[in-house]
């Protein structure tokens, strides 16, 4: 009886936290949120995780890290043929009732009734479409939310739809966890000084192994794991390598990614040292085998790839841009684990400082040593335990239901 008794004051005390994602797949969002949500899944028995996905198609967890068994993803419907029959019948509606949406619709029905049915007690979201749910949310049930910026608010001008969802996140957002001080420009320029703000590096965890050291054997291996969008850096990494490869220098170039910009550019030249790995679940064999992990991005709303935490993790120097807080993640006090290279003046990357970075690295083995050190070093501010007792306090303090 006591045991019973014990269970169910268990039960009722767990509190259950329901992370948004607009779409599953590949991206530093993902990867945050299944870090995050495994470990209060397996380290904090008090709460009961589990994930929203808006976009129904976009629900697949294939090319994703394995997510805990308890940890269930919603979404409106996972049947492939339900979905192709939703979205034809969306289609058509559209042109015959302007502006009605019906699959959004049906996706905002099932989210409110998905939070009434399962006692959520915190919304943690992620991206702009979905603070859109976590605000009537928390009008309509009272539910408190959080979210976290991976970039949804940097865009250099501002839609009047947009803004009108940042004065909502200044009214109902218990907090916005921000990643690069540019996430703040945006409300700060319209005057939305009051929105409750902090900041909290990403947290990754991982069963791989981390090198002990780095002993550089020839080639020198580099490697890029991204998206496939060609802001990634992929076409001005594409043109740095045949200038390398014109020069006749040894290295190796490992590549992942989705889609079929990077297939074209980096598919099928196994001969000239370069391997395609097209998209992968786990990238860490690829990135724990080489020296240097590779970021040449120029996209606009970047704030801290994750990428680069998986390189720093297994002590890999870093070549990218000095973009949010990129600089921040690969330094360790004023030391830097990589290098930074310049942008052209239209924003994208340099392709002779590119080459530069990669060429020194190439012809000077005990660089990539000392900056090895360097990196191992500067992972220690993304542990997975600092970043999940940081977004604890800040559960702890929005005073959620009992």
């Amino acid at each position: 009886m006591i045991v019973w008794q014990f269970l169910l004051k268990m039960s009722s005390d767990r509190k259950n936290i329901l992370f948004l994602v607009s779409r599953m797949g590949i991206g530093g969002i993902q990867t945050f949120v299944i870090n995050l949500a495994n470990y209060l899944e397996e380290n904090h028995s008090n709460l009961k995780v589990a994930i929203y996905c808006h976009f129904p198609e976009h629900s697949t967890t294939r090319y994703n890290l394995t997510i805990n068994k308890n940890i269930t993803i919603h979404t409106l419907v996972k049947s492939p043929l339900i979905i192709k029959i939703l979205n034809h019948l969306t289609t058509s509606l559209k042109k015959t009732i302007p502006g009605f949406n019906l699959k959004e619709l049906l996706s905002r029905r099932y989210f409110m009734n998905l939070l009434i049915k399962n006692k959520i007690d915190l919304i943690h979201s992620n991206i702009y479409i979905t603070d859109r749910l976590a605000v009537q949310a928390r009008k309509c049930l009272g539910i408190p939310f959080i979210t976290t910026c991976h970039g949804s608010y940097d865009e250099k001008v501002v839609s009047a739809e947009k803004l009108d969802l940042m004065r909502s996140m200044v009214e109902h957002c218990s907090c916005y966890v921000y990643m690069a001080d540019k996430n703040l420009d945006n409300f700060r320029r319209n005057g939305l000084v009051d929105l409750k703000h902090r900041f909290i590096p990403y947290g990754f965890g991982s069963t791989h192994k981390r090198k002990s050291s780095q002993k550089i054997i020839a080639p020198v291996k580099f490697c890029m794991i991204a998206r496939g969008a060609e802001d990634k850096g992929w076409k001005e990494l594409h043109k740095a390598v045949a200038m390398l490869l014109q020069n006749n220098l040894s290295f190796e170039l490992h590549v992942a990614a989705d889609g079929e910009l990077v297939s074209k550019l980096f598919d099928k030249r196994q001969k000239e040292g370069i391997f395609y790995y097209g998209s992968v679940t786990d990238p860490n064999p690829i990135i724990s085998k080489c020296d240097i992990g590779m970021l040449p991005t120029h996209h606009i709303s970047e704030t801290m790839p994750f990428t680069i935490i998986e390189y720093l993790y297994h002590g890999n120097p870093v070549i990218t841009t000095d973009l949010g807080s990129i600089k921040y993640m690969i330094s360790n006090g004023k030391q830097l684990g990589g290098i930074l290279v310049a942008c052209d003046i239209d924003g994208r990357v340099s392709v002779p400082s590119l080459m530069a970075g990669m060429e020194g690295y190439i012809k000077d083995k005990e660089k990539i040593e000392v900056h090895s050190d360097i990196a191992y070093k500067a992972f220690e501010k993304f542990d997975i335990k600092k970043c999940s007792n940081s977004y604890l306090s800040l559960y702890n303090e929005m005073n959620l239901p009992k």
